[in-house]
C-alpha cells in the first residue's frame, strides 16, 4: 500500500521553480515519471527521482525561469509493481514587466512606458503609486492571449506643464486570491520647452524705420536650469547691449510637489537682415539632459533705400532700390 499528497497548488512569479511529490509505502516504487498536459516534461526541466528510504521517496523537478504559458497541472506518478499513484502540483505563473526602469528623463511634449502583465486569470485591479500617494490614471489595454499590455502616457504643453508629474512610480497588478505584482520604480523627471509664439514675424527696416524684435520662450520642470541659450540657426547669440537676453522664474505648486516655469526673451534692438532665420532656446543642464524649443521663423527684410537715380537726354528716368534678406524673393512691386 502507498500513498501520495493528491495536489499542491503553487505560485510562480517568473523566476526559478521545484515541484515536488512523495511517495510513502512499505514496498520501493519501480519507477516515477513527470507530465505536463499528458506528456513528458521536457529538456528545460531537471528531474531527481530521489532514494526510497525509511518507506519514503522524494522527487522533484526544477527549472530556471518560468513563463505563463507553462501554467497549469504537473503530474508525479510513482508506479509501484503494476499501481500508479499520483499527485498533482497546479503551477499559477502570473508576471509583471517595465519597458524603462530606473530615472527616466523626459525632454520632449509625449512620453509613455509600457507595463505587461502575464497571467492565465487577468488581474482584478492595476494601480499606479506615485510616492506615498495612489494616483488615478487611464491606461490604455492591449491583450494578445494571456499577455496584458498597460500603456501609461503622459503630455506636456503650455496648459499642461512638465515637472507637475515628477515622482518615483510604481505599478501594481492586484489578483482576486491577493497575490499582487509589483514593477521596479520608476523615477521621472520632466522638462519642456515651449514658446506661446506660432506665426512666422515679418520685419522691414530702413533707414527711416526701424523695430525691435523680441522673441520669447518658458521652460517647465522640477530642476533649475544652469543656463539659458539663444541661437539663430547653428550659431549661438552672445548676449550684448543689441542682445539683451532677459529671464524671470516663478515656483509653481503640481500634484505631486513644486516646480520652476523659467521665462525666457531676446530683445534685439538694432536688427540687421542677417537676424533673420529660425531662433531656437535651450535650457541647459549639468546632466546633459538639456531642452529647446524652435521659434517660428524670423524674416527680416532690411531696405537701404533708392541707390541710384539717373535720367536721360529722351526724358526717361532710371530708379535702383536694394535691400538685403536671407529669404527668397518671390516678387518685387513699384
Amino acid at each position: 500500500v502507498g500513498s501520495a499528497k493528491q495536489t499542491n497548488y503553487v505560485n510562480n512569479f517568473g523566476g526559478a521553480i521545484t515541484l515536488e511529490c512523495q511517495y510513502q509505502g512499505a514496498v520501493a516504487p519501480t519507477s516515477v515519471s513527470w507530465t505536463y498536459k499528458d506528456q513528458p516534461v521536457d529538456g528545460k526541466w531537471t528531474k531527481n527521482d530521489g532514494t526510497f528510504e525509511n518507506n519514503v521517496q522524494t522527487s522533484t523537478i526544477s527549472a530556471s525561469a518560468m513563463d505563463v504559458t507553462e501554467s497549469g497541472e504537473y503530474d508525479c506518478t510513482f508506479l509501484v509493481n503494476s499501481v500508479s499513484i499520483t499527485t498533482t502540483n497546479v503551477v499559477t505563473v502570473r508576471t509583471i514587466s517595465i519597458s524603462k526602469t530606473g530615472t527616466q528623463y523626459i525632454t520632449t511634449d509625449s512620453w509613455d512606458v509600457s507595463i505587461v502583465v502575464s497571467s492565465v486569470q487577468p488581474p482584478k485591479n492595476i494601480f499606479i503609486t506615485r510616492g506615498e500617494a495612489r494616483i488615478t490614471e487611464k491606461m490604455e489595454l492591449n491583450k494578445v492571449g494571456d499577455v496584458r499590455t498597460y500603456t501609461f502616457s503622459l503630455s506636456y504643453d503650455l496648459d499642461n506643464r512638465a515637472g507637475k508629474d515628477d515622482g518615483t512610480y510604481v505599478f501594481e497588478a492586484v489578483y482576486d486570491d491577493g497575490v499582487t505584482l509589483k514593477t521596479d520604480p520608476l523615477k521621472i523627471i520632466a522638462r519642456l520647452a515651449v514658446t506661446e509664439e506660432e506665426e512666422v514675424r515679418r520685419v522691414l527696416i530702413s533707414s527711416i524705420q526701424t523695430e525691435n524684435i523680441i522673441r520669447t520662450c518658458e521652460y517647465s520642470g522640477v530642476d533649475t536650469p544652469d543656463e539659458v541659450q539663444w541661437w539663430i540657426g547653428d550659431q549661438i547669440i552672445t548676449a550684448n547691449e543689441n542682445y539683451v537676453v532677459k529671464k524671470a522664474q516663478r515656483t509653481v505648486e503640481g500634484k505631486a510637489g513644486n516646480y520652476l516655469i523659467v521665462e525666457s526673451a531676446i530683445d534685439i534692438k538694432t536688427p540687421t537682415w542677417q537676424d533673420g532665420g529660425i531662433f531656437k532656446c535651450k535650457f541647459t543642464f549639468s546632466d546633459g539632459e538639456n531642452v529647446e524649443v524652435a521659434l517660428p521663423k524670423t524674416i527680416v527684410v532690411e531696405g537701404t533705400g533708392l541707390k541710384s537715380c539717373q535720367t536721360f537726354f529722351d526724358g526717361s528716368m532710371e530708379l535702383t532700390c536694394n535691400f538685403q534678406t536671407k529669404e527668397t524673393v518671390e516678387r518685387i512691386e513699384w
